[in-house]
């Protein structure tokens, strides 16, 4: 379902700029790359990916490359800067919450438990849900910026203190092709506006 997503959603977003596809697991990344990774050059999109060590040059093919999707992890959660058209949309596959089967995690949580306290509601949702904002905040950094941001995780409607904690925006739920054609038409009629207008300006 990840892939029929991203097949949909990248082609027609990178004609527009750059874009980010947001993991939580490096495994689930690094397949979903493998197998994207061809048809995604044969459409016209050049997918990179955030490999150990080489966040440097990840960043500098998705600066200078128009039309580029980085395939990255929660280190781009929060900290990075593109502005313009570097990212016009952010594809998140999953809620950002933190794998229960991390050691540090586990041993918060059974001292969270020990002291009477709810690990999840009390650490583990609200740590999300402040990572899914500045998610929302890579994206948009300048009054001039927009986007998209596309999230592919069925939770999301589960826990509304996700929509809560980001700013006033257009929202659209329904099924990938609706979705798709809403967020994209909308992000391609803003581009030729925008381009309209600056070429008012130049003359």
């Amino acid at each position: 379902a990840v892939n029929r997503a991203l097949r949909a959603i990248l082609p027609r977003a990178a004609r527009l700029g750059g874009v980010l596809v947001l993991f939580t697991n490096r495994e689930e990344m690094n397949r979903a790359y493998a197998e994207l990774e061809a048809g995604l050059r044969e459409s016209g999109v050049v997918p990179v990916r955030q490999e150990e060590g080489l966040r440097v040059e990840a960043e500098h093919a998705f600066r200078t490359q128009r039309g580029t999707a980085l395939f990255g992890l929660r280190s781009y959660f929060s900290g990075a800067d593109f502005p313009g058209e570097q990212l016009v949309c952010v594809v998140l596959v999953k809620l950002p919450f933190r794998s229960p089967n991390d050691p540090t995690e586990m041993e918060r949580a059974a001292a969270m438990a020990a002291r009477g306290q709810d690990p999840f509601r009390e650490y583990g949702l609200p740590v999300a849900t402040l990572d899914f904002r500045q998610c929302f905040g890579r994206l948009i950094r300048t009054r001039e910026d927009y986007g998209a941001v596309f999230v592919l995780d069925r939770r999301l409607m589960t826990f509304p203190q996700f929509l809560r904690s980001v700013p006033r925006c257009r929202m659209f739920r329904g099924s990938l092709e609706e979705a798709a054609e809403e967020a994209l038409g909308f992000m391609e009629a803003w581009d030729k506006r925008r381009g309209a207008a600056e070429g008012k300006r130049t003359k």
